[in-house]
């Protein structure tokens, strides 16, 4: 698959943020898209990747009101509806300028993996990588780590108590570096910081189940064979 390899804070409350994550899996590679609720209202809208009538159904369902969309990475399976929810919605996209090349090469993505699905470019309106490692957003407090290796501007977020590692990690494996800007040594480094962070987070990765941080180090055998080597 396209994602894996072999086989910031919101108020004082980070616990209650769990409840107000709401997963929307989407597309061909059952990619994990979150819809990120706050105060009064407002929303982050994390990887969507394709059906943007799907995800805007389930704003609309909750009641919440899209303040950005904030993404992990630039693989087309993560950025496929970000253009058209920018229009729907009127507001910004950031995601690290590591990964604009990726983008712009999104359609190359999609025929070479299979998809007959036309991606809508997006254009990077804040570049993560011009930012602080903790922004405000709305009512958000988003920190954001450099986790490149699966993609040169890969990143991971920390909202709240939990973790969005897009296709960098996952519960039972770790992110495939064989693609275009993929680079093995890389996503070591990242997972060796990502294991650093605190263990009680959420995991909530890219594709896949969610489980917390510190099992999921004491149970990924990929993982483990990756920070070894």
């Amino acid at each position: 698959p396209l994602h894996a390899a072999l086989p910031i804070s919101i108020g004082s409350r980070p616990d209650a943020m769990r409840d107000k994550v709401k997963l929307i899996v989407n597309g061909p590679w059952r990619q994990n898209c979150y819809l990120i609720g706050g105060e009064d209202a407002a929303a982050l809208i994390l990887d969507p990747g394709s059906d943007a009538p799907l995800i805007e159904k389930a704003i609309e369902d909750t009641g919440l009101k899209p303040a950005a969309i904030i993404n992990t990475h630039a693989h087309y399976d993560h950025i496929g509806a970000v253009a058209a929810l920018m229009k729907h919605y009127a507001i910004p996209f950031y995601m690290h300028g590591g990964d604009a090349d990726i983008l712009k090469q999104a359609n190359v993505y999609r025929q070479l993996l299979g998809s007959r699905i036309e991606v809508e470019v997006p254009e990077i309106t804040h570049d993560l990588a011009a930012l602080p490692a903790a922004i405000d957003i709305g009512p958000f407090r988003v920190s954001w780590l450099a986790a490149p290796g699966h993609t040169p501007g890969g990143v991971v977020f920390t909202i709240g108590g939990d973790l969005f590692s897009g296709d960098a990690l996952f519960c039972d494996s770790i992110g495939r570096t064989d693609l275009p800007g993929g680079d093995p040594a890389a996503l070591a480094r990242s997972l060796r910081r990502i294991t650093e962070l605190p263990g009680h987070l959420m995991l909530r990765p890219g594709h896949g189940s969610a489980a917390v941080l510190s099992k999921v180090i004491a149970s990924n055998r990929i993982l483990a064979e990756a920070l070894a080597a």
